[in-house]
């Protein structure tokens, strides 16, 4: 089969900005792909507002087909004149019940010949609502109908394990290509000053309350603590200086963000993350940053497999910030870390990320 008849498209109708984790693996997936021969084109919402939009992030879908039970937007893309005859890889990262129906009846009436799908599974779909019966029939109807054709996908070893069982099938494992070069080390390194951050938009998953109750603390024996997170989470304490952040932060308020940081505040909640990744957590270890996280936690289980076990802390004992102080200090917590560091700057690199697309890709050519 020849490249050239052939064109890969990125489903990605959530992705409005360039701010977050979307746009940036979105990215990775075109570079990969473009870097094997094939054009690729991500598909995103119209509205979406990106200076310097690449041709090929092509405005296409509209904000109000997610609010429609069946809004035939995919149905709709596959019957255009000139997608309907084209053989395509069609790849989908993130979808709700709506889409994924909508999703399901467009496979069955798409040709089935000049039709692949890449399927990403983000989330343990028994997690979804009716213990995702729903989720687990639409998937079943799309790998009998596309058979070989189908390619499920994920980033979570836990993920893996329980969609091989679940469908009787391989699931292939991917990196997580969030991971940015390290070109400085502007962190405030002080022995009596803890610089932290809780990262991303302040939900109840990522341990809203967790947040909470450490700035109630009173004991910190001197230290001083100064803890970074969004405007939104509207926090506030007597004695920890609060740094209120703006509710997006660009590529590059985040990345120096991360780099003035020594501790990385990350009490995700075990029920959300048990199976679900985090690329912060992967840009944190990457950065040489040090994680704190809560038991049982997709996060947890990583930390436990280079013996950070130290790590994973109680965040309700009043010593928490004596506590923290004493890991970010510890030479032995260091040197495990930089072990875990080295490993994730070559697993999820860029460039592992398009060695294992591109192992992928070779199957499809070669049957």
């Amino acid at each position: 089969m020849h490249k050239d008849n052939w064109h890969f498209y990125s489903l990605a109708p959530r992705i409005k900005t360039e701010a977050g984790h979307d746009y940036v693996y979105h990215r990775c997936i075109q570079e990969s792909i473009e870097k094997y021969g094939l054009s690729c084109t991500v598909l995103i919402d119209k509205e979406a507002n990106i200076e310097r939009l690449s041709m090929r992030f092509f405005p296409y879908f509209t904000s109000s087909f997610q609010s429609r039970v069946f809004s035939n937007i995919f149905q709709n893309f596959l019957k255009e004149r000139n997608i309907c005859n084209q053989t395509k890889i069609l790849f989908i990262d993130t979808f709700s019940l709506k889409e994924l129906l909508d999703l399901t009846f467009a496979i069955k009436k798409s040709k089935k010949e000049t039709t692949y799908l890449w399927i990403f599974l983000r989330y343990d779909l028994k997690k979804f609502k009716l213990n995702g019966r729903l989720h687990i029939a639409c998937l079943k109807v799309i790998l009998n109908h596309l058979k070989s054709q189908c390619v499920f996908l994920t980033d979570s070893r836990s993920i893996q394990q329980e969609a091989e069982l679940l469908f009787k099938r391989a699931v292939h494992l991917l990196p997580i290509p969030h991971a940015f070069t390290i070109t400085s080390t502007e962190t405030h390194e002080t022995k009596k000053i803890v610089h932290c951050w809780w990262p991303g938009p302040p939900r109840p998953s990522k341990g809203l309350n967790a947040i909470r109750k450490i700035l109630e603390i009173t004991e910190l024996e001197n230290l001083e603590v100064i803890l970074a997170a969004s405007k939104d989470a509207m926090l506030s304490a007597s004695n920890i200086q609060v740094v209120s952040l703006p509710a997006i932060l660009s590529r590059e308020e985040y990345f120096q963000q991360m780099m003035a940081s020594n501790v990385i505040l990350l009490p995700y909640d075990p029920v959300a993350y048990r199976c679900s990744t985090s690329g912060i957590f992967v840009e944190a270890i990457v950065a040489g940053k040090m994680p704190v996280v809560l038991a049982g936690s997709w996060l947890a289980d990583e930390l436990l497999q280079y013996g950070l076990e130290e790590l994973i802390v109680d965040w309700e004992t009043r010593w928490f910030w004596q506590r923290i102080n004493e890991l970010r200090q510890s030479t032995a917590i260091a040197r495990k870390l930089g072990s875990m560091q080295k490993a994730y700057q070559k697993f999820h690199s860029l460039e592992n990320f398009s060695n294992c697309v591109a192992t992928l890709l070779s199957r499809v050519f070669s049957d």
